[in-house]
């Protein structure tokens, strides 16, 4: 008898070490999922997939835009006499454009807007309604030299004497 009872404290022992997960068995699991759910949507940037993805076409937002170091002419009047003119523009190009690849265009893109710019006399400079056919000429000029990407020219800054 003596033996059974040394064998049923033993066991009795053993059930109360094996009892139950306890407090830290089940808060623990509870802290790493909430753990894992958090770190996740941290490094994940905390977006939830795009539902629905607008076309770039229906859009209206504009293309990325390259502006172009000033311009500083000397245009010519009827008579002869120089007029400083200086003129910064900036290159619109169709959404989804990389400008990257545009950068390769810039020096060409230059010099072509350099050589119609001074092509023009200081009377169709100066006049403000000759702007929207300047701007369509120069476009029409980028696209000659290859940068199809190019939607759009625009004038940031206009002075002429």
């Amino acid at each position: 008898m003596a033996d059974d009872d040394n064998i049923d404290e033993t066991e009795e022992g053993e059930d109360k070490k094996k009892g139950g997960p306890g407090i830290v068995g089940m808060v623990l699991p509870g802290i790493l999922a909430a753990a894992g759910a958090f770190g996740g949507s941290f490094f994940a940037g905390g977006q939830a997939p795009p539902e629905e993805e607008v076309p770039q076409e229906e859009s209206n937002m504009p293309g990325p835009t390259v502006p172009l170091l000033p311009f500083v002419i000397n245009i010519q009047d009827a008579e002869g006499s120089v007029h400083p003119m200086k003129i910064t523009l900036a290159v619109e190009l169709a959404s989804g454009t990389d400008p990257k690849n545009f950068e390769l265009f810039v020096p060409r893109i230059r010099d072509t807007c350099i050589t119609y710019l001074r092509s023009l006399d200081y009377k169709d400079a100066a006049d403000s309604k000759s702007k929207e056919r300047m701007v369509g000429d120069l476009l029409a000029q980028i696209h000659k030299l290859g940068a199809e990407m190019a939607v759009g020219v625009l004038v940031q800054d206009y002075v002429i004497q």
